[in-house]
């Protein structure tokens, strides 16, 4: 019997066949192609846009730390709750009053 269930277990698996043989006979694999390293200003040029990429990053990845420690400190005066709901919360209205650049605030209503 399962566990969850009042029926009896299905039956154990069949250990898995070998593979075929490789026919003796076949054309050997063809040889691999030599990698192409980049050249040394391409790795600098990566390395750069990586820095710019995580200094673009940090600040959201800092904010987002700030709700959740807010959200744990909420949720441990309010256990009923927890910690996700106000950290949905906190998180819903800080999109709300965020505006992205380009893009006309919306109207009340």
């Amino acid at each position: 019997m399962t566990a969850l269930h009042h029926s009896a277990a299905p039956p154990t698996p069949r250990p898995a066949v070998a593979p075929p043989a490789a026919d003796p006979t076949a054309a050997p694999a063809p040889a691999r192609e030599a990698v192409e390293r980049p050249e040394p200003a391409r790795v600098d040029a990566d390395r750069k846009g990586w820095r710019k990429r995580a200094r673009s990053i940090i600040p959201g990845l800092v904010l987002a730390l700030a709700v959740a420690a807010a959200a744990t400190v909420v949720g441990e005066y309010v256990p009923l709750v927890g910690s996700a709901v106000p950290g949905a919360v906190i998180g819903a209205g800080i999109a709300i009053r965020r505006s992205r650049p380009g893009r006309a605030p919306r109207a009340p209503g």
